[in-house]
Protein backbone atom coordinates (compact mmCIF):
# COMPACT_ATOMS: atom_id res chain seq x y z
CA UNK A 1 0.00 0.00 0.00
CA UNK A 2 3.39 2.56 1.07
CA UNK A 3 4.57 2.09 -2.58
CA UNK A 4 0.77 2.48 -4.18
CA UNK A 5 1.26 6.13 -2.27
CA UNK A 6 3.90 6.81 -3.10
CA UNK A 7 3.47 6.13 -6.93
CA UNK A 8 0.16 8.53 -6.52
CA UNK A 9 2.38 10.79 -5.10
CA UNK A 10 4.92 11.04 -7.67
CA UNK A 11 2.80 11.26 -10.44
CA UNK A 12 1.35 14.11 -8.87
CA UNK A 13 4.24 15.64 -8.33
CA UNK A 14 5.60 15.48 -11.80
CA UNK A 15 2.24 16.53 -13.32
CA UNK A 16 3.10 20.25 -14.12
CA UNK A 17 -0.45 21.31 -14.25
CA UNK A 18 -1.14 19.66 -10.37
CA UNK A 19 1.77 21.75 -9.33
CA UNK A 20 1.29 25.01 -10.58
CA UNK A 21 -2.45 25.18 -9.72
CA UNK A 22 -0.75 24.21 -5.80
CA UNK A 23 1.13 26.77 -6.65
CA UNK A 24 -1.14 29.54 -7.82
CA UNK A 25 -3.53 28.26 -4.67
CA UNK A 26 -0.88 28.65 -1.85
CA UNK A 27 0.28 32.04 -3.22
CA UNK A 28 -3.13 33.43 -3.34
CA UNK A 29 -3.93 32.16 -0.12
CA UNK A 30 -1.20 34.26 1.15
CA UNK A 31 -2.60 37.23 -1.01
CA UNK A 32 -5.95 37.14 0.89
CA UNK A 33 -4.26 36.50 4.32
CA UNK A 34 -1.74 39.53 3.89
CA UNK A 35 -5.04 41.58 2.84
CA UNK A 36 -6.79 40.33 5.94
CA UNK A 37 -4.12 41.35 8.23
CA UNK A 38 -4.44 45.25 6.66
CA UNK A 39 -7.87 45.53 7.28
CA UNK A 40 -7.19 43.90 11.14
CA UNK A 41 -4.62 46.55 10.91
CA UNK A 42 -6.31 49.60 9.87
CA UNK A 43 -9.67 49.04 11.56
CA UNK A 44 -7.61 48.69 14.69
CA UNK A 45 -5.68 51.96 14.13
CA UNK A 46 -9.23 53.73 13.17
CA UNK A 47 -10.09 52.49 16.69
CA UNK A 48 -7.43 53.86 18.41
CA UNK A 49 -7.49 57.26 16.85
CA UNK A 50 -10.90 57.10 17.16
CA UNK A 51 -10.59 56.89 20.97
CA UNK A 52 -7.65 59.63 20.90
CA UNK A 53 -10.24 61.99 19.28
CA UNK A 54 -13.14 61.67 21.75
CA UNK A 55 -9.59 62.00 24.62
CA UNK A 56 -8.91 64.93 22.71
CA UNK A 57 -12.05 66.65 22.89
CA UNK A 58 -12.75 66.07 26.50
CA UNK A 59 -9.73 67.74 27.67
CA UNK A 60 -10.61 70.70 25.51
CA UNK A 61 -13.87 71.30 27.03
CA UNK A 62 -11.96 71.03 30.75
CA UNK A 63 -8.48 73.24 29.37
CA UNK A 64 -8.04 76.46 29.88
CA UNK A 65 -5.38 76.33 26.63
CA UNK A 66 -7.86 75.82 24.40
CA UNK A 67 -5.75 76.54 21.08
CA UNK A 68 -3.03 74.06 22.03
CA UNK A 69 -5.63 70.94 22.55
CA UNK A 70 -7.69 72.62 19.07
CA UNK A 71 -4.54 71.60 17.06
CA UNK A 72 -3.94 68.15 18.95
CA UNK A 73 -7.91 67.74 17.44
CA UNK A 74 -6.99 68.52 14.51
CA UNK A 75 -4.39 66.51 13.82
CA UNK A 76 -6.02 63.69 15.35
CA UNK A 77 -8.79 64.20 12.91
CA UNK A 78 -6.74 63.99 10.04
CA UNK A 79 -5.26 61.40 11.35
CA UNK A 80 -8.41 59.58 11.63
CA UNK A 81 -9.21 60.11 8.24
CA UNK A 82 -6.46 58.82 6.75
CA UNK A 83 -6.71 55.70 8.50
CA UNK A 84 -10.27 55.35 7.29
CA UNK A 85 -9.27 55.97 3.74
CA UNK A 86 -6.39 52.88 4.42
CA UNK A 87 -9.04 50.99 5.73
CA UNK A 88 -11.37 51.41 2.43
CA UNK A 89 -8.50 50.69 0.30
CA UNK A 90 -7.07 47.56 2.17
CA UNK A 91 -11.09 46.15 2.04
CA UNK A 92 -11.38 46.68 -1.60
CA UNK A 93 -8.05 45.15 -1.92
CA UNK A 94 -8.90 42.28 -0.10
CA UNK A 95 -12.26 42.18 -1.83
CA UNK A 96 -10.75 41.59 -5.48
CA UNK A 97 -8.49 39.02 -3.81
CA UNK A 98 -11.55 37.12 -2.78
CA UNK A 99 -13.47 37.99 -5.89
CA UNK A 100 -10.47 36.94 -8.34
CA UNK A 101 -10.50 33.50 -6.15
CA UNK A 102 -14.16 32.37 -7.33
Amino acid sequence: MDGEIGLQAALYLTDEQFVQRRIKESLGEEVVSNKKRAVEIAEKQVGQLEKEKRRVAEAIRKAPDIDVLLKQLDDVGRELSEAKERLQRANEELSVCLTDKK
